[in-house]
């Protein structure tokens, strides 16, 4: 198993037609996780249990974690609470251990911002929220098909 050697870089941006998007790292970034949730639920009949399955709408939503200092931060949280839709990008900044190339969340939506002001330390802010569309794109070295993105349909 290789080390790890990569490192991953966090963008995001706004696409208003009275403003041109403009791409802004979310810098210093201190975690980001995505969660895909892929909702079944098991369907049982009097005569039988486990007959089939109902299926929900799939969701993805994201948590990101970035400190307080910078623009960035300030950006994001006015967006958020302004309700405007924004795109997040996660992307290889250098290596090459990531199993992606990058990971596209677009039409992202703020569902909660949260603050702390630690005694020593930066300030942090968490933002979570949902994205309505995502798409991927392998690494050259995945074995799926790289520069050929997958879109996750929801």
């Amino acid at each position: 198993m290789p080390d790890w050697n990569t490192r991953l870089a966090v963008d995001f941006w706004t696409d208003q037609s009275d403003n041109p998007a403009t791409q802004i790292p979310v810098t210093p970034i201190n975690t980001f996780s995505t969660t895909i949730g892929l909702v079944a639920t098991e369907l049982h009949s009097i005569e039988a249990t486990h007959v089939g399955a109902v299926y929900a709408p799939r969701s993805i939503a994201f948590t990101m974690t970035l400190n307080a200092m910078g623009t960035a931060a300030a950006q994001l949280a006015t967006m958020a609470l302004k309700g405007s839709r924004f795109d997040i990008i996660v992307q290889v900044q250098e290596g090459t251990d990531w199993s992606f190339q990058s990971i596209l969340l677009k039409n992202c939506i703020a569902t909660q911002l949260q603050t702390n002001a630690p005694v020593s330390g930066a300030p942090t802010l968490t933002i979570s929220g949902v994205a309505l569309k995502a798409t991927e794109t392998a690494a050259p070295n995945s074995p799926a098909p790289a520069d050929q993105p997958v879109t996750i349909p929801f």
